[in-house]
């Protein structure tokens, strides 16, 4: 078994594992997103079978989800959208709702410290 480099356990602990899970998202949604942008219409659109049926109705529900979790963090009332919403139909405009999202998560975080 693997030993945790020194430090470890501290730096996952408090508001600064949170913190770092923040730039994570943001980090792996634009991996994602890259790829999803660059694949043809007929292939981002395409009803897989999957829960929300085609790539960009699955990326709709997470930022869905993370708008509705993230009012509660901050105590607001949650958006009025359902979980198989689709605000964002267009690629373009979901990718810079999602940067707009990630943003305010690490905001949120970076403002937090490990009184709450």
């Amino acid at each position: 078994m693997l030993n945790d480099p020194p430090g470890f356990e501290q730096a996952f602990t408090g508001i600064t594992y949170f913190q770092i899970l923040a730039r994570y998202n943001r980090w792996a949604n634009e991996r994602l997103y890259a790829l999803c942008l660059s694949l043809p219409p007929e292939d981002y659109t395409k009803d897989r079978g999957a829960f929300f049926g085609s790539i960009g109705r699955t990326l709709n529900h997470i930022l869905v989800g993370d708008r509705i979790w993230m009012a509660r963090f901050a105590g607001l009332s949650t958006p009025s959208l359902t979980l198989d919403a689709e605000p964002y139909p267009d690629r373009e405009d979901l990718w810079r709702a999602r940067q707009g999202q990630d943003r305010e998560i690490i905001t949120l975080f970076k403002n937090y410290d490990d009184t709450i």
